[in-house]
């Protein structure tokens, strides 16, 4: 049986097969499991630190106190939102088309009942932010990054309260 050309044209490279290098004895290399530390045992459940049940813990945080500005925030930023909806409903409707043709009356003048909704409760959402990143400011002696946000959000809260008492 003669070989293949396949066979042929292999053996034609001077007995390198498909680029492997040359042929011959390789070095054997034996396996080495790595050095092992003895087994210690696991800690008992008393040796563990008992930790909250929140993100990755930093020294020197309180996470109480970030937890309660970041609530803070987000329930007056709700109050905000709350005050564009009431500002919304108070201003005055818009005569259309099918107002005309079926003669509904429409109101002309801003309902200063929402409108003075609309001020304290913008009144509420700066007093409480505020008072929160006071006392925390007073309790530990120095401004944090949520003590900082809290006086920005009072700080918006205040402009849409004293735009709200200048314009109506």
């Amino acid at each position: 049986m003669s070989p293949s050309p396949r066979e042929t044209r292999h053996s034609s490279q001077g007995g390198a097969s498909r680029g492997k290098g040359p042929q011959g004895p390789q070095p054997q290399i034996r396996y080495q499991p790595p050095e092992v530390e003895p087994h210690t045992p696991p800690p008992s459940a008393s040796d563990a630190p008992v930790r909250p049940l929140r993100g990755p813990l930093k020294p020197g945080r309180d996470y109480d106190k970030v937890s309660l500005s970041t609530w803070i925030n987000g329930i007056t930023w709700l109050l905000l939102i709350l005050v564009l909806g009431l500002i919304e409903s108070a201003s005055p409707q818009v005569e259309t088309f099918f107002s005309r043709i079926f003669k509904v009356s429409v109101r002309k003048e801003w309902d200063m009942g929402f409108i003075q909704y609309a001020i304290a409760l913008a009144l509420l959402a700066f007093a409480v932010p505020f008072a929160s990143a006071v006392h925390n400011i007073l309790k530990t002696g120095k401004v944090s990054t949520s003590d900082a946000v809290s006086l920005g959000t009072s700080l918006v809260s205040l402009i849409a309260a004293s735009v709200l008492l200048f314009s109506f």
